[in-house]
């Protein structure tokens, strides 16, 4: 895989692992993996297979698919493309959803 799909499909499990409230050692015994192991499916270090994300997505009550949608993006504060694609989008919405403002 491209690194960049990597690290996203890492923060995914990540933010997936932190909503069911596991710690990465939590996911470790369940999964019989190490915590170096999760560590490095979530800093995109290393790709799980395909049955480790089923195995994962069972675990964290998910489906494999939920590890591809909505999976954060990797920004700095500096990155203009960022703050264009992600900040004004939320902050336009946010406006919009505001009683006693004209859409």
């Amino acid at each position: 895989m491209n690194d960049s799909i990597d690290l996203q499909l890492g923060l995914r499990i990540k933010q997936l692992r932190e909503a069911a409230q596991l710690t990465q050692a939590d996911l470790a015994a369940i999964e019989l993996k190490s915590v170096e192991t999760i560590s490095n499916f979530e800093r995109g270090k290393t790709t799980p297979s395909i049955a480790t994300l089923f195995v994962l997505a069972r675990h964290l009550n998910c489906s494999v698919a939920d590890f591809f949608n909505q999976a954060p993006q990797v920004a700095t504060k500096t990155d203009p493309l960022a703050i264009k694609t992600m900040v004004i989008p939320a902050l336009t919405e946010a406006a919009a959803d505001r009683p006693g403002t004209a859409s």
